[in-house]
């Protein structure tokens, strides 16, 4: 049973001013939270779940789950996000994630300037979880990676990404000065993303879904690439979704780190 503070607080939740005060937040559906509770490292605060899916994940219960509730179908339309629930969610606490500037000159990283749609986050947090990419930098003016509908597009993957928020410019200056690290940016206008030699490390940025990459952080990219359109329909499409953006740019720098290997 959910008293009303419980269910006041699990709605809360769902606000970024009481995450951030709390350090807790959702995660809810059956397969995201099936994957939190076979990771028995990850502390759950709390597994609210109506009977008939407790009855059948028993299994999936352990010690590191601090609290359970069992509540009726009513009681959980009452704090679910979805509209078709399936029954499950789990408050967690928030991953504390850490980066070290040094490493990252070994690795692929993604710079996000301003993505406010939390679905587009969430894919792009999906994407980088799929290619293995450890590291994402978003701007203060991005959505917050904790928003509920930035989880589920994620599907589960903010929490094996580390996802940093941090003024950009100060980041890429600094990333500037390292020998041999290259800063790529997705542009509308720019060399093509499949003709240029490609490094197997460095920084890809991109920018808000209409204004692009801030005019402040452009001076600090070293390639300027672009996606090149093939269509020769009058009317096509101008640009690109910039989930879709990011998901091409990973599978060309990591087609020809994958070459390179052979």
């Amino acid at each position: 049973m959910l008293s009303k503070n419980k269910i006041k607080f699990i709605n809360a939740l769902k606000e970024k001013k009481v995450r951030t005060e709390t350090g807790l937040f959702i995660i809810e559906g059956d397969k995201m939270v099936t994957e939190v509770l076979i990771n028995k490292k990850i502390t759950v605060n709390s597994l609210i779940a109506i009977p008939q899916w407790l009855k059948k994940n028993r299994y999936l219960l352990h010690d590191g789950i601090r609290e359970i509730a069992e509540v009726t179908e009513a009681e959980f339309n009452k704090v679910t996000s979805f509209e078709t629930p399936a029954g499950v969610l789990v408050i967690l606490p928030m991953p504390v994630v850490t980066y070290n500037e040094n490493d990252l000159a070994g690795q692929l990283s993604i710079c996000l300037d301003s993505i406010q749609d939390p679905g587009n986050l969430g894919t792009i947090i999906r994407i980088a979880g799929w290619f293995g990419i450890r590291n994402i930098f978003c701007s203060p003016g991005c959505a917050d990676c904790f928003n509920p509908k930035v989880v589920q597009a994620s599907m589960g993957a903010v929490l094996r990404v580390g996802v940093h928020y941090i003024h950009l410019d100060a980041l890429l200056e600094n990333l500037c000065s390292h020998d041999h690290y290259s800063i790529y940016g997705s542009f509308l206008k720019g060399e093509s993303l499949y003709e240029r030699k490609l490094s197997s490390s460095g920084m890809l940025v991109f920018g808000n879904e209409s204004r692009g990459i801030h005019p402040s952080l452009k001076n600090f990219i070293h390639v300027p690439l672009t996606i090149p359109s093939f269509s020769d329909v009058t009317g096509h499409v101008d640009s690109l979704n910039v989930a879709a953006a990011v998901a091409i740019f990973c599978s060309e720098f990591f087609r020809n780190k994958a070459r390179k290997a052979q």
